[in-house]
């Protein structure tokens, strides 16, 4: 008599199957590259942002004064400073009635305090001047950016230390 063998796949060894421990270490692996990678994606977007946010507040305050100065132009050269003037004796000039003089005095202490203000949202180490030349204005409005503590007065883009700055030119 001939024997016939059936092949049955349940009676042959088979290799177990499932993931090895290298492949879920692969695995891991470009899933925390990829988690990282997204982490410092959203670093990198909220610095931009908060530089975003600092360069249009400090053009919101240089067109402040740009817009006091325009509308006193009497007092043109009262406006020219580069450092917050001293508390003055001169009246509040939003409820009182002010002379020329008197109202570029008091709209360059507002604007100096705004500008030099530490409160969130604000510019960091923010620093405001005034200058001419002839009948030429200049409105600079500076703060430190990167937040590394630089105090240089300067306005270069390739010198890390100085400030960031945003200045606004008005001709008369």
């Amino acid at each position: 008599m001939n024997t016939i063998k059936i092949y049955n796949p349940h009676h042959c060894p088979v290799r177990a199957g499932g993931f090895t421990l290298i492949e879920l270490l692969v695995a891991m692996i470009i899933l925390v590259s990829g988690v990282m990678g997204v982490a410092a994606l959203q670093i990198a977007t909220y610095k931009q942002l908060q530089t975003s946010h600092n360069f249009g507040y400090a053009a919101i305050l240089a067109g402040e004064m740009a817009d006091r100065m325009m509308a006193n132009t009497n007092a043109l050269a009262d406006y020219i400073h580069d450092a917050p003037p001293a508390q003055s004796a001169d009246p509040n000039c939003s409820t009182n009635t002010c002379t020329s003089t008197q109202m570029a005095t008091y709209d360059v202490d507002r604007w100096q305090t705004q500008v030099a203000v530490n409160t969130p949202g604000s510019l960091p180490s923010g620093a405001g001047e005034i200058t001419s030349a002839g009948s030429v204005y200049t409105i600079t409005v500076r703060w430190d950016d990167d937040l590394s503590g630089s105090d240089e007065t300067g306005c270069s883009t390739s010198n890390t230390d100085d400030l960031d700055c945003y200045t606004v030119t008005l001709g008369f």
